[in-house]
């Protein structure tokens, strides 16, 4: 029968503490690299997505539906182009963010990583973009039914101007809060 010191038991917990430490390290570190380079990527991709989208000039259509009157009474400046590009910079990241927790054996944390980026930023993102295009609906049907109005002579087109706006509003919240 082999029995130990607790001097033997201390040093042997020692022991597999430091290996268990040594044997880690590398893998934070690879991970850790990982993690930055990915930083980096999500940046110049952001970055490219917004030049591209200015060149394009994407946002002088939705000045043209109205949506910067919109935001810029909710003290917003329109940006489609940053917007679409800090969308996929967190998604990048989150890609990276996952593949590092991956190498460092943190499962439980990178499934619920999985199941957020996968199942429920996209359904935000989308949401998002509801709201988007009803701001500028909104506008437009507003200002379709408010001339319509004021040519056919209705005493009310204004009132008609606002309840085709908040209906605008009404169906697209519940289409993005099914969201």
């Amino acid at each position: 029968m082999f029995i130990q010191t607790w001097g033997e038991v201390f040093s042997s917990s020692l022991q597999n503490l430091w290996y268990g430490f040594i044997s880690f390290v590398p893998n934070l570190l690879v991970a850790i690299i990982i993690f930055i380079v990915g930083w980096v990527i999500a940046d110049v991709i952001a970055k490219a997505i917004e030049k591209i989208l200015l060149s394009l000039k994407i946002d002088r259509v939705f000045q043209s539906a109205g949506a910067e009157d919109m935001l810029g009474r909710a003290g917003l400046k329109l940006n489609v182009g940053k917007f679409l590009g800090e969308v996929v910079r967190w998604f990048i990241l989150a890609v990276f963010l996952m593949t590092s927790l991956e190498i460092l054996g943190l499962s439980q944390v990178n499934d619920f990583l999985r199941e957020v980026v996968l199942s429920y930023l996209p359904q935000v993102v989308i949401a998002s973009l509801i709201l988007i295009l009803a701001a500028i609906i909104s506008n437009a049907i507003g200002r379709v039914v408010s001339s319509g109005a004021k040519a056919a002579k209705m005493p009310r087109a204004n009132l008609a101007a606002t309840i085709a706006r908040y209906a605008v509003w009404i169906f697209a919240f519940i289409i993005a809060l099914s969201q």
